[in-house]
């Protein structure tokens, strides 16, 4: 995703890896991706956050 948004092409290619590693790998870049669109998740959480803060309020009025 990083090399498409700067415009390098380029083919990535898997090979077999053991699980254990797998999954460290799968942590890890799914931290990085947050870290690249942090604005993006601040915004989704926070609409989140006010939905279901909106929604607890109205529940204690009826």
């Amino acid at each position: 995703m990083l090399a498409r948004d700067l415009g390098i092409p380029c083919d990535g290619r898997g090979a077999r890896t053991k699980l254990y590693f797998s999954i460290n790998a799968f942590i890890r870049e799914w931290i990085a991706y947050l870290v690249i669109r942090r604005r993006l998740f601040i915004g989704v959480f926070a609409l989140a956050f006010l939905f279901f803060l909106v929604r607890l309020l109205l529940l204690q009025i009826l």
